[in-house]
């Protein structure tokens, strides 16, 4: 069936394709990646979403929207697999690795550990929206306008969702 499909996409789809989405690939391979966290599955993923960008590239009307157009159709396949396999997403130390404590002496390495983990369970225990938004937001560096679109919600909910989900992390920090 995929053999049908590739078969109608034109020369000048595969040019655009090659211009607009391929520069992404590192960048889109990672993003689905710490989704996943299994690389087998993330080839999978990034293959369908990849095909899907290729024979859909004619309903891209505003190339400049290319990235995150591609970013959803990633991560909508990647919850449609993490579905199937009814799996938790685990989000590891990366995602809190972005956040830089100072470090003055060794004993200090220890509590910051120990603060890496334990911001790493609360981010864990937020719901799912507030959880891939902070992913998002901090650990793929996106714009909130980028979320959104990501995200399929409106700006302002993004901006609440991020405000809510900061304001959950820090009451459960100060207890």
């Amino acid at each position: 069936m995929a053999n049908l499909k590739i078969k109608k996409v034109h020369d000048k789809n595969i040019q655009q394709f090659n211009d607009l989405i391929l520069p992404l690939y590192n960048e889109f391979y990672k993003f689905i990646y710490s989704i996943l966290r299994n690389k087998t599955l993330t080839d999978d993923v990034v293959q369908n979403s990849l095909l899907i960008a290729l024979v859909k590239l004619d309903t891209l009307h505003n190339f400049s929207k290319s990235r995150s157009w591609l970013f959803t159709i990633g991560k909508r396949e990647a919850m449609r697999l993490l579905k199937t396999y009814q799996r938790e997403v685990a989000y590891t130390s990366e995602v809190v690795d972005i956040i830089q404590y100072p470090i003055e002496v060794p004993d200090d390495i220890v509590i910051e550990n120990e603060k890496k983990e334990k911001l790493l369970n609360l981010i864990n225990e937020l719901p799912d929206n507030y959880r891939d938004l902070i992913l998002l937001r901090y650990y793929k560096q996106l714009s909130f306008r980028e979320a959104a679109v990501i995200l399929n919600q409106n700006y302002s909910t993004i901006r609440t969702w991020h405000k809510r989900a900061k304001k959950n992390i820090s009451d459960k920090l100060k207890i």
